[in-house]
């Protein structure tokens, strides 16, 4: 079967940006257009397939039964933006960041699709991690105020619960009744009491630590990015594409330094330092959150004893995390 047709010549150079694909789209002439979007679909597969991975994360959904229809829900919201474009209603220059408000798009849709499934047990509209954990944090800051104290974990995720309940019809199936653990991505600084955070449910880390539960997994993953996030953006965006379980099923693993650099727009060498980085706040996390020091990759599972991991010339020894080992994500 012969590939499909490319517009471009194999010489003639191709738009690098969305924006610039966009652009080239909407001041192509109309009969050309379709095998034109079709280019930019397949060239833009590797930043939809990042946003829905991202969206599955956010709504903890599982990977196996959702990721094909987020994923064509994600890339009708692309198209559909591309034709908004083409036809004047949103204008060329608005478009700072094409991802940006793909995402957001995208994430609107997946909700209202999610909705009208009825495949949920909770209505996917307001569910989201960020969404629980602004509340808690405005809560936060509010008794503090309030009190002349930190209050603890306990007390901040029950005044939340108690402010949703009075706010919301049903704060429960809207997705946003928060909890100790969700209480965990809040990152206060030193002042803040995680005391009553209950203990995660891994082994002991002086014994053999077993891997971690599928649903620790998914919020290990989100605690990396969102700690990296504190580094940079960019950093945070090299974490998500590192760890995305597309990206490891693709390349039979994590990828390499050369191939992450081109999805997140930056040189090999700078990318291997990122990833470096990634894996030292991987290795905080699993501390600060699991009890487990020192780890690597074994023919046994993903956490085993190890010494204590060491970065040096942008190079880190002793630890190689990896996301999971089964198709749950």
């Amino acid at each position: 079967m012969a590939a499909p047709a490319l517009i471009f010549d194999v010489h003639e150079d191709r738009p690098t940006t969305a924006v610039s694909w966009v652009t080239l789209i909407r001041d192509t002439a109309a009969a050309q257009r379709s095998t034109l979007i079709d280019d930019f679909h397949r060239w833009a597969q590797p930043t939809v397939r990042r946003i829905t991975a991202g969206i599955l994360r956010e709504m903890r959904l599982d990977r196996n039964t959702w990721f094909d229809d987020i994923e064509s829900s994600t890339a009708e919201a692309m198209f559909l933006l591309v034709i908004e474009v083409v036809e004047d209603r949103t204008s060329i220059d608005e478009l700072v960041s094409f991802e940006a408000l793909l995402t957001y798009r995208a994430r609107s849709k997946a909700r209202e699709f999610l909705d009208s499934s009825g495949g949920l047990n909770q209505a996917s509209g307001q569910v989201g991690l960020k969404r629980r954990v602004k509340e808690m944090r405005w809560t936060l800051n509010h008794l503090t105020q309030t009190t002349g104290r930190v209050p603890s974990a306990q007390e901040v995720v029950e005044a939340t619960n108690a402010r949703m309940e009075e706010k919301r019809k049903d704060f429960r199936r809207q997705g946003m009744e928060c909890s100790l653990e969700d209480y965990a991505y809040l990152e206060m600084g030193p002042a803040a009491s995680l005391e009553n955070t209950p203990e995660p449910s891994v082994a002991d880390p002086n014994e053999n630590p077993a891997p971690l539960h599928a649903a620790e997994r998914l919020d290990f993953i989100a605690m990396i990015i969102a700690r990296c996030a504190q580094h940079s953006e960019i950093l945070a965006q090299v974490a998500e594409v590192w760890l995305d379980p597309a990206t490891q099923s693709a390349y039979d693993g994590h990828p390499s330094a050369s191939d992450v650099a081109p999805l997140v727009g930056l040189a090999p060498q700078t990318c291997r330092t990122k990833i470096a980085l990634v894996r030292e706040y991987a290795r905080q996390v699993l501390k600060d959150f699991y009890g487990i020091t020192g780890v690597e990759e074994t023919s046994e599972g993903p956490f085993a004893p190890n010494p204590e991991p060491t970065i040096s010339n942008g190079r880190v020894s002793g630890f190689r995390p990896r996301a999971v080992t089964d198709p749950v994500l």
